[in-house]
């Protein structure tokens, strides 16, 4: 992808999984990342994120919608920590460069 790129994610089976008798576990249809770039700003971009899950077994329907809404949120915390870690970068290459 020439402006940005796209991660993918999906759920596989893993017959290593020791699941516990009892257990349902949901899968995720599909989900990933599209970030790109904003040409405007330098260091900046923008990130779209997109997941569809099964949750298996018996949810009630107002708890699977209490997760929908704090999901999204990952987006801010994946922000705190790419920052934090953009920023040990631009110190280390900085001190490499004297």
């Amino acid at each position: 992808m020439e402006d940005g790129f796209l991660v993918s994610v999906n759920s596989v089976a893993d017959d290593e999984q020791n699941v516990p008798i009892g257990t349902v576990r949901g899968r995720i249809l599909q989900a990933g990342w599209l970030i790109q770039p904003l040409s405007e700003k330098e260091d900046a971009c923008t990130v779209t994120y997109i997941v569809q899950v099964d949750p298996a077994g018996w949810i009630p329907k107002f708890v699977v919608n209490m997760i929908n809404d704090k999901e999204p949120l990952i987006i801010k915390k994946v922000e705190t920590l790419l920052t934090k870690e953009y920023e040990k970068f631009k110190k280390r290459e900085m001190q490499s460069s004297n």
